[in-house]
């Protein structure tokens, strides 16, 4: 077959990896020195030392007698403008009017100029040979023996020259199908001259990470055109690549990224995306590569899909065009040329680019240089349009070690298109929350695209965003939903459009099936019920769905022969697994996660309740009273006003203390056993108790300034004019210490996130408990170490004491000890041990558990820190210095009772500890 082109001819120059920094620069300037003898050139004198420099190479042309400077630059970045300066500066010095300076690397934008600047001047000789230029020299010297390109079928469509130490210059060949490279051929002359053997030649081609994914073949000679088919492979698992959109849902009711019609929101983003290439239509812009950013589920795939069928209205289509690909699917290092194959095909097919040529890239390794391309990219420039190729999931690959050579033609084909400024926009869509080791090849490429790249930001959905989408599953199902049940979705979702929609497919398929809207707004709206629903199926299926996510993204091949064609299938039907291209990934990341380590996603929460915890607890208690009661009944018996109940029954609701009934009636859950231990679970994971723990100044005690707690709650709660309802900070600190999650020491909020709670665990009125300015229960020891080992034991006998024991047997110091160390605590008349407590006492005595729990008492803590600062003895200093970190008021004589009593309690626990 005739060639229609020129066969495209390449340099390469490489040195093991074992080679040092000078080893490569000696290699390479014997190499260079090599071409200039060919040249007529002498070698004078190779890394030659003057006062102040180093020259690499002096030459004499011999015709001419004509000095000759020479630097040689062996990296691959390009040339800038600094290393022609040295070049001029060196050979002025060195009184040499000539310069050669050698490269396997362009020069970049400033080195250009600054080179043209000196080539202006008639008085120096400046020449610069890159790659093109050094193999023209090879072939013009006969170093080398070329080939004549006509009689070399055309499906090869570009040659590259290996020069490389420990083997003879040999050429490869690049074999094509459908517009991209497939296979490495290297070729010679003569079959009967000897020439590097194929394993040779295949062991630095993986050494150097050059042409991944190819496939290498035996010889291809003129004297015997007919290839050999023993081949090897260049990647460790070479198969054909599948290059996939991405993967839209089938309807909202899809848990797949939406179709563009259902898409809502994110109109600031869309225009912002749209100016910038807008910016790079018309010359603005510099930047050629866009980033799309942002959590888990917040929409990229969703976005993306839709500006792609946006740029194809008719205010659009003339000037942008976006192809989406699913890095999903990718199998190694052809990816990338065979993505932009498809790409530039897809503008071509649908009329955005006018070319009536086959597209083809010739050489894998340099994807710009291809004819095809080049012609397109004039096309685009000189029509004002800019194509877009945008990679989709493209994290979702860095783990997978044998597609760590794809990296390198990400970032190859990310510079080269930054270095063209041409009408063509690389995108990538990249998860936040995401770590990566220096040593990750992925971390490298994507730190070097730093520079390079536009990052646009996806964050949470605004409340009309998410208004929106309700409205859309309203508008799917037709269900209307109620105020209430539309305010918690979104309040539970925290701007999560994957929770969002999520819960939405959730709770429309519910009401469907025949679930009322208020026993809806009741039940559990949190992420496990929502997974272990998905996990209602056979164990042979969650044993391949656990699979998909450890490996994920995996072979379809691979888990068929596993599980079976059927349970693959099944799972690919009920959208628990998405199918790209041949690979298999979980249709969530956040579930893979859960699939991996059984850890459900922590997803914050800012809900403010209208009510103390005393408020709350007294009138659940009424309902649980009577078990039913109406609205009218509950008001008329506790004689609120209407304003004042709706917030209670809202927070009741919002909290899923209550259900409510067809008729509207409030009826009582009897499965919560504790209110305040149901609350600690929710409270757990509130963003302001969330924001509390990244400012913990204490590791040790685990406290934060009562400043900064303040200041965390006027930054969750803070309104458009910087104002917040100062009232949120008691509010908020009150169930914080209802729910044992912290406790109030001097001007510190103390924090607990272990099993054990805060004295105030479960306490609704601190100022009846005889504690003032909210500051909880503190242990100080109110009795002896004996005293409250007495009581404590006859607590795990018993499990409960009412206050009459208690009273009798003078107990009330004990207790109070015992509740302050969070042994127990007290309800309605009655103390009972804490039941992580009773259960510590399976393993271990009274006396230790009690022991371990003063040592990790706040105020043992502190009193430890001053006792190794100013010693034991001097129980004045102690006691100041205490009162003063606690913030109390104490009398001198108090101060002493107060430390001694504390140090006979730091005894008692060092001894039994």
């Amino acid at each position: 077959m005739s060639r229609p082109l020129p066969l495209n001819k390449d340099l390469i120059v490489c040195v093991p990896k074992n080679y040092s920094s000078t080893m490569k620069g000696k290699f390479f300037e014997s190499f260079c020195a090599d071409i200039l003898r060919r040249q007529s050139f002498r070698i004078d004198g190779m890394e030659v030392r003057k006062s102040g420099m180093e020259i690499d190479i002096q030459a004499t042309h011999t015709p001419s007698n004509e000095k000759l400077y020479v630097e040689c630059k062996f990296m691959q970045q390009k040339i800038d403008s600094s290393i022609v300066d040295l070049a001029f500066s060196q050979s002025f010095r060195a009184k040499v009017k000539k310069i050669a300076l050698f490269s396997i690397s362009d020069l970049g934008k400033d080195a250009q100029s600054t080179l043209e600047d000196f080539r202006m001047d008639e008085r120096i000789d400046y020449s610069f040979f890159d790659k093109k230029e050094i193999l023209k020299s090879i072939l013009a010297t006969g170093k080398v023996e070329d080939f004549p390109s006509e009689k070399i079928p055309a499906k090869y469509t570009s040659a590259s020259l290996l020069v490389h130490p420990e083997v003879e210059m040999t050429w490869l060949l690049q074999e094509s199908e459908n517009g991209s490279p497939i296979r490495l051929v290297p070729f010679a002359v003569d079959e009967m001259k000897t020439h590097p053997s194929i394993s040779k030649l295949s062991e630095i081609m993986r050494e150097q990470g050059f042409f991944e994914g190819l496939e290498i073949t035996d010889y291809f000679y003129l004297s015997q055109p007919e290839l050999k088919k023993n081949n090897i492979i260049l990647s460790e698992s070479y198969e054909k690549e599948i290059v996939s959109d991405i993967i839209l849902a089938d309807d909202l009711m899809d848990y797949k990224p939406c179709r563009p019609k259902d898409f809502v929101g994110r109109d600031t983003v869309q225009k912002e995306i749209w100016d910038y290439l807008d910016g790079v239509r018309i010359g603005e812009f510099k930047s050629r590569v866009l980033s799309l950013v942002g959590r888990s589920g917040n929409g990229k795939s969703s976005l993306i899909a839709m500006l792609s069928s946006r740029f194809k209205n008719i205010k659009w289509r003339n000037k942008f065009f976006l192809a989406s690909v699913d890095v999903r699917s990718a199998r190694g290092g052809r990816f990338v040329a065979e993505a932009v194959v498809k790409a530039f095909n897809m503008a071509i097919n649908e009329g955005f680019i006018k070319y009536n040529k086959e597209f083809i890239i010739e050489n894998i390794a340099d994807i710009t240089s291809s004819e095809s391309f080049k012609e397109c990219m004039r096309y685009l420039e000189d029509n004002e349009k800019v194509l877009t190729i945008f990679f989709d999931q493209f994290e979702e690959v860095f783990m997978k070690e044998e597609l760590f050579g794809l990296f390198k033609a990400f970032e190859r084909f990310g510079l080269d298109v930054s270095a063209l400024q041409s009408n063509i926009v690389v995108g990538f869509s990249w998860r936040t929350g995401i770590t990566l080791g220096d040593e990750n090849p992925a971390y490298s490429m994507w730190n070097n695209l730093k520079d390079y790249r536009v990052e646009k930001r996806l964050e949470q959905f605004e409340l009309k965003d998410s208004s929106k989408l309700i409205s859309g599953f309203e508008l799917t199902t037709g269900f209307k939903l109620k105020k209430p049940l539309r305010t918690r979705l979104i309040q539970q979702a925290q701007g999560y459009p994957w929770l969002l929609k999520k819960l939405c497919i959730h709770v429309f398929k519910k009401l469907k099936g025949g679930i009322s809207q208020d026993q809806m707004l009741v039940s559990q709206l949190q992420i496990s019920n929502l997974f272990y629903e998905d996990l209602d199926r056979p164990e042979k299926q969650n044993a391949c769905l656990r699979f998909v996510a450890k490996n994920s993204p995996v072979s379809q091949y691979e888990t068929t022969k596993d599980f079976g064609s059927d349970t693959v299938l099944n799972l690919i039907s009920d959208r628990m697994i998405i199918k790209t291209g041949e690979k298999l990934s979980v249709y969530w990341d956040v579930f893979r996660d859960y699939l991996k380590g059984n850890a459900l996603p922590v997803i914050p929460w800012s809900y403010m309740p209208s009510n103390s915890p005393k408020m709350i607890s007294s009138i659940l208690n009424v309902i649980n009273l009577f078990k039913k009661i109406s609205v009218d009944a509950l008001q008329k018996r506790l004689n609120y006003t209407r304003g004042t109940l709706a917030n209670v029954i809202m927070d009741l609701q919002y909290f899923v203390l209550i259900d409510r009934n067809a008729k509207g009636d409030i009826l009582s859950r009897d499965s919560i056993n504790s209110l305040p231990e149901f609350l600690r679970e929710h409270f757990n994971s509130h963003s302001v108790y969330l924001n509390l723990l990244e400012h913990v100044e204490d590791a040790d005690l685990k406290r934060v300034n009562i400043k900064q707690y303040e200041e965390v709650i006027k930054n969750t709660y803070l309104n458009k004019d910087g104002s917040y309802p100062k009232g949120y900070n008691s509010r908020f600190l009150a169930w914080l210490q209802y729910t044992g999650l912290v406790s109030v020491i001097g001007q510190s909020v103390v924090i607990y996130d272990g099993e054990l709670a805060s004295p105030a665990f479960g306490v609704v009125d601190l100022e009846k408990r005889g504690v003032k300015n909210r500051r909880g229960s503190l242990f100080l020891a109110a009795t002896t170490p004996e005293k409250t080992s007495e009581v404590a034991k006859y607590l795990y006998d018993n499990k409960n004491m009412d206050y009459n024991y208690i009273k009798e047997n003078k107990y009330r110091n004990a207790i109070q000890d015992l509740v302050a160390l969070s042994f127990c605590f007290r309800k309605d008349d009655q103390v009972i041990i804490n039941p992580k407590v009773d259960s510590m006492l399976q393993h271990s005595s009274v006396e230790r558990v009690l022991a371990r729990l003063v040592s990790d008492s706040p105020a043992m803590k502190i009193l430890n820190s001053y006792v190794n600062k100013f010693g034991e003895d001097d129980k004045k200093t102690l006691g100041t210095t205490l009162a003063e970190e606690l913030g109390r008021t104490w009398k001198l004589d108090t101060i002493l009772r107060y430390v001694y009593a504390l140090m006979r309690y730091r005894n008692f626990s060092l001894d039994k500890l």
